[in-house]
């Protein structure tokens, strides 16, 4: 997992840099424990079922995300306009 995340992810987030902004690729790090949550849940054999906490959290971290996004995508197409 380690080789995966380390060469693979972390590569995709410097490759993102070329298309959105800093401040979102920086965010849409705090995505990483969500997923990890989802494939730890996905792994039967592991049996690890997220807690109430934990997927309201997970929702706060996504809906986060999803501002941050929204609002420097807003903010860009209102500067194109001027």
């Amino acid at each position: 997992m380690a080789v995966v995340s380390g060469l693979l992810g972390h590569t995709l987030y410097n490759w993102s840099l070329k298309y959105i902004r800093a401040s979102v690729a920086s965010i849409s790090l705090l995505g990483e424990p969500i997923g990890s949550s989802l494939l730890a849940f996905a792994l039967l054999w592991i049996h690890q079922i997220p807690s109430v906490y934990t997927m309201i959290g997970g929702v706060i971290i996504l809906l986060g995300i999803y501002l941050t996004a929204k609002k420097k995508h807003i903010k860009e197409n209102s500067r194109k306009n001027i």
